[in-house]
C-alpha cells in the first residue's frame, strides 16, 4: 500500500500534519510511515558528528549543495511572501532559491531512501561499500526478528575480515556480537571458534577465552593465563573505555577488576586441589 518517506517526519511533518489535520476537520489517512532518518542514524551515527540531510548528503550520496539558502531562513522568506501585496524581485529570488531547496531535499530523500533499503537486501555491500556500521544493521535485523540474516551478516565480515577493511574496533564488536548470536543458538563450535579468534589485546575477549577454557575445555592452567591477561589488561586505566557496561568509569573499572580477581583465585584453588596442594 502507499506509505509517506520523510527525513525527521516522525518529530516534526508527522505531528505538524496531523495538527493541520484536526484544525481543519480533516481525517488524516492513515499511512506507513518510513523516517529515513532513523536508518541514517543506525548506520552512520557512529561515525558522523551530524546525520543531518546535509551531513549525509556530503557523506553517502557524494554531493554538496551550491547557492542553496540555509533551511533556517526558510520560514522567515515564507512568511514574507505570503504577507506582502506585491513581491519585490529580491522576493522572487529568494523564493525560487527556496523552490530549489524543497526539490533537493525530496531527490536527497528518495535517494537516501534507496540506499538504506538496500542495506537490507544486501548487507555486506553496504558494509563494504558503503560504510553502513555492521552492528548497527545487525541490531535492527535482530529487532526485525531476521536473526539469521544478522548471523549471516556477522559470519561473512568475520570470514572476510583479511580483506574487508574494517576498523579493529568494528571486528572487535562483530567478533563479540557473533560469539554472543553462536552461543544462543548453542552452536559451540562456531563459539569457540570465535572466542579463540579474538584480538588478545582486547579486554573483552581474553575474558571470554578464559570462560572458554576453564568452562568448556576444562582446562584451568590456559584460563587462568587468559584471566590473568585479562587483569593485566584491566587494570591499565587505557582499557578502561573496552568495559562494556552501563556504568562505564572507574566504579566499573574496579567491578571488572574484583570480578576478575575471585576468577583467579578460583581457578588457583581448582589448580592446586588438583595437584594436591593445600
Amino acid at each position: 500500500g502507499d506509505c509517506i518517506a520523510s527525513y525527521n517526519g516522525a518529530t516534526f511533518d508527522i505531528p505538524l500534519l496531523r495538527s493541520r489535520c484536526i484544525l481543519n476537520g480533516i481525517v488524516m489517512p492513515a499511512r506507513l510511515h518510513i523516517d529515513v532518518l532513523h536508518d541514517c542514524r543506525r548506520f552512520w551515527g557512529k561515525i558522523l558528528d551530524s546525520c543531518s540531510l546535509a551531513s549525509m548528503e556530503r557523506f553517502v550520496l557524494n554531493k554538496t549543495r551550491e547557492f542553496d539558502i540555509p533551511g533556517a531562513a526558510i520560514p522567515k522568506v515564507w512568511l514574507d511572501y505570503v504577507k506582502s501585496d506585491s513581491l519585490s524581485e529580491n522576493q522572487k529570488e529568494l523564493m525560487e532559491l527556496v523552490w530549489q531547496h524543497n526539490i533537493m531535499d525530496v531527490v536527497s530523500l528518495a535517494r537516501l531512501f534507496f540506499h538504506t533499503e538496500s542495506a537490507y537486501r544486501d548487507p555486506y555491500r553496504a558494509v563494504i561499500e558503503d560504510a553502513v556500521d555492521p552492528l548497527g544493521l545487525v541490531h535492527r535485523f535482530c529487532k526485525l526478528g531476521r536473526l539469521e540474516d544478522a548471523k549471516s551478516l556477522l559470519y561473512m565480515i568475520y570470514r572476510n575480515h583479511e580483506e574487508n577493511g574494517l576498523s579493529t574496533e568494528i571486528m572487535r564488536r562483530v567478533h563479540q556480537y557473533l560469539a554472543k548470536l553462536a552461543r544462543k543458538d548453542k552452536d559451540w563450535d562456531l563459539f569457540s571458534e570465535v572466542v579463540l579468534s579474538m584480538d588478545d589485546e582486547y579486554l573483552y575477549g581474553c575474558v571470554a577465552k578464559a570462560k572458554l577454557f576453564e568452562h568448556r575445555f576444562k582446562d584451568e592452567e590456559t584460563a587462568l593465563i587468559w584471566a590473568r591477561k585479562a587483569h593485566n589488561l584491566a587494570c591499565n586505566s587505557n582499557y578502561s573505555s573496552t568495559i562494556e557496561r552501563k556504568d562505564k568509569g572507574i566504579g566499573a573499572q574496579l567491578s571488572v577488576i574484583g570480578s576478575l580477581d575471585q576468577r583467579i583465585a578460583r581457578l588457583e584453588r581448582k589448580i592446586a586441589k588438583r595437584k594436591g596442594v593445600s
